[in-house]
């Protein structure tokens, strides 16, 4: 962490009392008089500590140690860099409890430093072993170097690819860390067991978890469920493990592991907001509707800023009828994320069954106008224009859902229900017979009785 942005910040805390440390506008507002503009980086870990309640935990810790640890992991999940994290917790714990103890990473590294030579020998002794029972030649310890640069720079390059939105490419370079049935080579697979403890490790688990990651952006989840299976198998107390694995599980439709594998998340650690979250999806998706808002809500109390949580939880409203708490689910959504499309539309859906027509037609057009690709829409305010029996209108924001979503069944039903309408029965079979061959035949059905 720069001294500049430290020296800084202590300075506003002196000046304005640490208590302005705990609440985020308030710090927020007076960053800028204290702090220049080109530390954004840490202004945006700061605002994040404090926005996640990390400095009020560390003002409250009892056991300041273990505390600093959670609030590291938390950060983790908005922030890839665990230095970074690790760095910002310790100057909070510094500036609120004047904790003068080497940071965590600092603590991690320097263990790991003492214990360098212990490892290398170790390593030494078993080439020495391996080379007597092979005949083969023994290699000095000047090869270990090359040997980790190697393990580093692959599992740097997965990393990359995957950030880059290469899985494949990320899935074969992670593939070449893990033993391929059982057996890889000994070297690199004892340098990455060996550095398994080190910050940032490229060590088994991380690269089955990784990949795990890669395979479920290309939607090869059974694939997915296993390697994320081997890297609880090595970390038995890797609560994102269980949590990715859930998730898994949940998009082939095991629903019932799927809530298991979240439940031991949360065991791992309560404060998992996003396991209670995709708990309550899975929960909405087995029509366990209190269970999905105990859950969402839990959620929000852990993450008040998600919109994503307000919204979810506003679609079980919406599920049992509870329309007006399902409006001011998507209100606080969108408050929180102006630009959320989907929570503009869904409560344009919610004002309709409270026959409010004029604010859900307005609501679908500000999805629109944020998103114009966004098909539900124009299918949402379609079927608000159908209810106002104005089909014309209604057709016109079908099509464009189609253009949009072409194998979308629901589209051409609806299509087909206002052609009907109109008594332009040509279309309306046609639109039908298309709805029925993607899925849907609701429509067909009743024009063929």
């Amino acid at each position: 962490m720069d001294k500049n942005f430290v020296n800084a910040l202590q300075k506003l805390a002196t000046e304005q009392g640490k208590d302005v440390l705990l609440d985020v506008e308030k710090t927020k507002t007076l960053l800028s008089n204290y702090i220049q503009n080109e530390y954004q980086k840490e202004r945006k870990l700061l605002l994040t500590a404090i926005e996640t309640g990390a400095a009020k935990e560390i003002v409250n810790a009892s056991d300041l140690v273990a505390c600093k640890k959670a609030q590291i992991r938390k950060l983790e999940e908005n922030f890839t860099d665990e230095s970074a994290a690790a760095d910002i917790i310790d100057v909070l714990a510094f500036i609120l409890r004047g904790d003068s103890s080497k940071s965590i990473a600092a603590q991690s590294a320097q263990k790991n430093t003492t214990g360098r030579k212990i490892k290398i020998a170790l390593i030494i002794i078993l080439q020495i072993f391996t080379c007597l029972l092979s005949g083969g030649k023994i290699y000095y310890a000047k090869t270990i170097a090359p040997e980790i640069q190697e393990v580093n720079k692959l599992f740097e390059e997965a990393l990359s690819a995957a950030r880059h939105g290469d899985y494949q490419d990320a899935i074969d370079l992670y593939s070449e860390l893990i033993p391929i049935n059982g057996e890889a080579h000994w070297f690199k697979t004892l340098i990455i067991n060996l550095y398994s403890r080190a910050p940032n490790p490229p060590n088994n688990s991380i690269a089955y978890y990784n990949r795990g990651i890669a395979y479920i952006k290309l939607r090869n989840y059974d694939q997915a469920v296993k390697d994320y299976t081997q890297a609880i198998a090595l970390d038995p107390k890797d609560d994102q493990a269980y949590h990715n694995r859930g998730g898994a599980y949940c998009k082939l439709g095991n629903y019932d592991q799927a809530i298991a594998d979240f439940t031991k998340a949360i065991e791992l650690n309560p404060k998992y907001a996003s396991a209670y979250f995709n708990r309550g999806v899975t929960y909405d998706k087995q029509q366990n509707y209190n269970q999905a808002i105990t859950d969402f809500t839990k959620a929000i109390e852990l993450a008040p800023k998600d919109a994503t949580y307000y919204n979810n939880r506003g679609n079980v409203y919406y599920e049992l009828q509870n329309y007006d708490q399902a409006i001011s689910d998507y209100t606080k959504a969108i408050e929180l994320d102006p630009k959320f499309v989907m929570a503009y539309s869904n409560r344009g859906v919610a004002y309709k069954k409270l026959q409010n027509y004029d604010q859900a037609i307005k609501d679908c057009t500000q999805a629109i106008k944020i998103d114009p690709k966004y098909a539900s829409a124009y299918n949402n305010r379609g079927i608000t224009y159908y209810d106002l029996k104005n089909y014309d209108q209604a057709i016109a924001d079908y099509t464009k859902a189609i253009e949009l979503e072409p194998e979308n069944a629901i589209y051409y039903n609806n299509r087909g229900e206002a052609y009907n309408d109109l008594k332009n029965y040509d279309q309306a079979r046609i639109d039908a017979k298309k709805a029925c061959d993607l899925g849907n035949c609701e429509l067909w059905n009743q024009l063929n009785k």
